[in-house]
């Protein structure tokens, strides 16, 4: 009997969490330079560079919230 391959399907609004554990915790260093580049490269022309990230914290807190209840 064969069995025929199925792609996975995830919503698109699917956010994946991840309980931080301690080989996390070691590469968190490459998360903080991802957001670093990426609020530089935004490089707003409002907000400081300390704005944009406590915007993206409150962000992304309120999206665990949500997804998190649900």
């Amino acid at each position: 009997m064969s069995r025929k391959a199925h792609p996975t399907r995830y919503p698109a609004d699917q956010t994946l969490l991840i309980d931080a554990d301690d080989t996390l915790w070691e590469n968190n260093i490459y998360f903080e330079r991802a957001i670093a580049s990426f609020i530089s490269y935004l490089d707003h022309r409002v907000y400081t560079a300390e704005q944009v990230r406590e915007r993206l914290n409150r962000v992304s807190a309120a999206r665990l919230l949500r997804v998190a209840m649900a």
